[in-house]
């Protein structure tokens, strides 16, 4: 009987330790990235009434509070609490139900504000992509890869293992599989990370909202049709006063800073550290 010897320094093997390396890597900078830390600071002004990280951190409290906030009459603000829910809960069907309903209400509010029937969503270029890259939590594709590529390598060495053909071809398979679905969320996962650092939607919860074409009070105040409450836009630069927006065809304007707040929040654990 003679004993199998695994390879000295398998391609797998180092592939996994790399990605664990990443993985790690990736929690600690989202953690300490100026990014996330101005997206939670927005969050918090945005939504005064929570009493702690964990109500932000629901995606049940958005819906109440979306719900409450439709009621008033605060379309941009209900529209925020259901984005901020479907980013907490992407799979949810009853949030994507809710916000679709919402999304044509404020169609129909604009379409009687500007009086044309161009029914847009009023997103600028880039959103998808965001919005694609974060059907999953960002660290949960980096699990997902780590733990395909584990499997890969798992069924790589039982397949090497087995005399019968059929069952050793069958683990080489599912080794080829683990690794192309690992291949697949590690795409996914640096998706996210770019799309996070370069990519910051809001929402519009001001009720009839003015841009300026610089970031001065003096300057004439200007209104647009792809400029309205509960519209999605790209955040491209703040300060304590002014917001650089972008709107449909990379049309970039400034506008006040309380005119849009982030959808994008951090779970609990990133804010203490």
């Amino acid at each position: 009987m003679t004993a199998h010897k695994l390879p000295k320094s398998p391609l797998l093997f180092h592939l996994a330790l790399l990605i664990g390396l990443l993985a790690l890597s990736h929690a600690a900078y989202a953690a300490d990235t100026p990014m996330a830390t101005n997206a939670q600071q927005s969050a918090e002004q945005a939504t005064p009434a929570y009493s702690g990280d964990d109500e932000l951190w629901s995606a049940k409290v958005h819906v109440t509070r979306g719900r409450e906030a439709a009621e008033r009459g605060e379309i941009g603000l209900a529209t925020l609490h259901l984005e901020r829910a479907r980013y907490l809960r992407p799979f949810d069907i009853t949030i994507r139900q809710g916000l679709d309903l919402l999304r044509q209400q404020v169609q129909r509010q604009r379409m009687t504000t500007f009086h044309h029937a161009r029914l847009t969503q009023g997103e600028a270029q880039g959103l998808w992509w965001w919005r694609l890259f974060h059907v999953l939590p960002t660290r949960m594709w980096a699990g997902i890869a780590l733990f395909c590529l584990w499997a890969a390598f798992g069924f790589w060495l039982l397949g090497r293992r087995m005399t019968t053909s059929v069952t050793k071809d069958g683990l080489i398979s599912a080794s080829v599989i683990s690794l192309l679905i690992t291949l697949a969320c590690l795409s996914c996962w640096t998706g996210a990370v770019r799309t996070s650092v370069r990519l910051e939607p809001g929402v519009v919860v001001q009720q009839n909202p003015q841009f300026f074409r610089a970031p001065d009070a003096l300057a004439p105040a200007e209104k647009s049709s792809d400029l309205y409450e509960g519209g999605v836009v790209l955040i491209r630069g703040k300060d304590a006063q002014w917001m650089e927006i972008e709107l449909v065809g990379q049309q970039r304007v400034w506008v006040a800073a309380h005119t849009v707040e982030p959808i994008a929040i951090t779970p609990p654990s990133d804010s203490t550290r």
